[in-house]
């Protein structure tokens, strides 16, 4: 007989990284009020340290950074050791240029996000990567009688 228990939910921890104050801020605030952990940056380099120092669960990073660009930032990121390298990382971006998105997969980055963000936009990205943070999302057991 299999028996189907739900997993409890897991949070994610994910770093928000967007130079527009106003659009990165609303983003946390999505993110806090479906109970996951957000931590900001609004620069490239920032990101670097806190991918560095953090082990993020997803990154949502903005391509269009002063000084040094989410395509750079992603590239970087991906040579960081261990799991801190394989984090997903979904860009963040206004257009959906053709050149853009394959440049995204190009240099290790899972998916997009076309801007302005929308709350369901967010959510959808966030279950995606919760989903695979609880895999197996629904555990099953053995039960053959022999336990009564």
């Amino acid at each position: 007989m299999t028996i189907l228990k739900d997993t409890r939910f897991v949070p994610l921890h994910i770093l928000v990284v967007d130079n527009n104050d106003i659009e990165r801020k609303a983003s946390v605030e999505i993110i806090r009020d479906n109970q996951h952990i957000a931590t900001e940056a609004s620069t490239g380099e920032a990101a670097l340290v806190a991918a560095y120092d953090i082990p993020f669960d997803l990154i949502l990073l903005e391509l269009h950074l002063p000084n040094m660009n989410g395509f750079e930032v992603a590239k970087l990121i991906r040579t960081l050791p261990a799991t801190r390298g394989w984090v997903p990382i979904i860009a963040l971006t206004q257009t959906d240029n053709h050149e853009d998105v394959r440049k995204c997969f190009q240099v290790g980055m899972s998916n997009f996000i076309l801007k302005p963000l929308t709350t369901s936009s967010l959510l959808a990205a966030t279950c995606t990567y919760s989903a695979r943070k609880n895999v197996p999302a629904i555990q099953f057991s053995y039960f053959d009688g022999s336990n009564q």
